[in-house]
C-alpha cells in the first residue's frame, strides 16, 4: 500500500492524516535515524506535517477524481464523459438517475463507439471508409449537424448497393444519432421496420490545373527534358498527396519539384479553370478529392 491511498478494484482508499505522518515518519526514521525528533513541535515534524498536508489534498482530489468516473455514482459532466465514452448521449432533460439507469443497462463493449464503428464499417464493406462523428449540438466546419455522424465511401466501392452501406451504418451507429450525407440506402431493424440512412459517396472533383516556374540552379547539371520530369513528378506526388477533404496547398508541390537536379526556385500556381491562377489555397469539399493530371501540369523556365 502507498503512503496514503491504495487503489485497487474496489476503487480508491485514503488513509488518514495521522495514518499517513506515521507512516512516514517511520520511513524518514529509517533513512536518518531513530533520534531524529520529528514531533509537531520540531522543526523536522513541522516540515513533515506540511508534507502530508499536500500530500493529502492530492490524493483527496485523485478520490474525487476516480469516484466522478464510477458510472454508480458519477454525476453532471462525469456522467456525461462516461456516456459519451460509451457512445451514448444524454437526452434532452433526461436527469442523472435516468442517465445513469440507461447506461448501466447497456453494453459497453458495443460497436457504438468511434473505433468500434470503424473497425465494424471497414470490416463490412471495405478498409478505405472513412468515419467522422460531431458530438456537438452545432454544425462543425465540415458541415456536418450538431449529433449526427458522417461515412464517406470511395468511388472505388461503386459496386456496393447503397441498401448494404445503409445496413451496415445501422447495424453499429449509436441509437438517436443520425447518419448525415446526400446518399441514402434502407436498413431494415430487428422488428423488420425500415429506416432510411444517408452517407457520403467520395467523388473526384474537376481536374486542377497547376503552373509552375523555375531557374537553373548552376552548380548542378539540370537534365533537359527538365520539364517533362517535372510533370511526372508532380503528377506522381498529387496521387497520393490528395486524399478525400485535402485541400490544394500550392507550395507543398515544392517537396517533388526538387527530386529533379538543377532547380533553383520554384514558383508554384493553381487554377481550376486554367486561365485564372492563385498561389493562395484552394478547399476541397469533405466528400471529394482533387485531381492533377500530367496533361494539366505546365513547366515555365530556362
Amino acid at each position: 500500500m502507498a503512503t496514503g491511498f491504495l487503489l485497487d478494484g474496489n476503487g480508491l482508499s485514503v488513509k488518514s492524516y495521522r495514518e499517513t505522518r506515521e507512516a512516514l515518519a517511520a520511513k524518514i526514521k529509517r533513512i536518518f535515524g531513530e533520534d531524529l525528533d520529528l514531533s509537531t513541535s520540531s522543526p523536522d515534524g513541522q516540515l513533515i506535517d506540511l508534507f502530508v498536508y499536500a500530500y493529502n489534498e492530492v490524493v483527496e482530489a485523485l478520490q474525487g477524481a476516480a469516484s466522478g468516473l464510477d458510472l454508480s455514482s458519477a454525476d453532471g459532466t462525469y456522467l456525461d464523459n462516461l456516456g459519451h465514452l460509451m457512445g451514448q448521449q444524454r437526452a434532452d432533460g433526461e436527469d442523472d438517475d435516468t442517465f445513469r439507469a440507461r447506461l448501466l443497462s447497456s453494453d459497453p463493449t458495443g460497436l457504438a463507439t468511434y473505433d468500434g464503428m470503424l473497425t465494424y464499417l471497414r470490416n463490412s464493406l471495405g478498409p478505405l471508409v472513412s468515419l467522422v462523428d460531431n458530438p456537438e449540438p452545432e454544425t462543425d466546419s465540415s458541415g456536418i449537424p450538431g449529433h449526427n455522424i458522417a461515412v464517406f465511401i470511395p468511388e472505388t466501392y461503386s459496386a456496393i448497393a447503397n441498401d448494404d452501406i445503409a445496413q451496415a451504418i445501422w447495424n453499429c451507429k449509436p441509437a438517436g444519432i443520425k447518419a448525415y450525407g446526400p446518399e441514402s440506402g434502407t436498413a431494415v431493424d430487428a422488428a423488420r421496420m425500415t429506416h432510411t440512412v444517408n452517407f457520403f459517396r467520395v467523388t473526384g472533383g474537376d481536374p486542377f490545373y497547376m503552373r509552375l516556374t523555375v531557374t537553373e540552379y548552376r552548380e548542378e547539371q539540370m537534365p533537359r527534358d527538365y520539364a517533362n520530369q517535372l510533370k511526372t513528378q508532380i503528377a506522381n506526388w498529387a496521387l497520393t498527396e490528395y486524399t478525400r477533404g485535402k485541400d490544394i496547398i500550392p507550395q507543398r508541390a515544392i517537396q517533388a519539384v526538387y527530386k529533379v537536379p538543377g532547380i533553383d526556385t520554384v514558383n508554384v500556381e493553381v487554377s481550376l479553370d486554367g486561365q485564372s491562377w492563385t498561389t493562395d489555397r484552394i478547399p476541397v469539399m469533405e466528400a471529394s478529392y482533387a485531381k492533377l493530371p500530367v496533361e494539366n501540369i505546365s513547366v515555365e523556365g530556362p
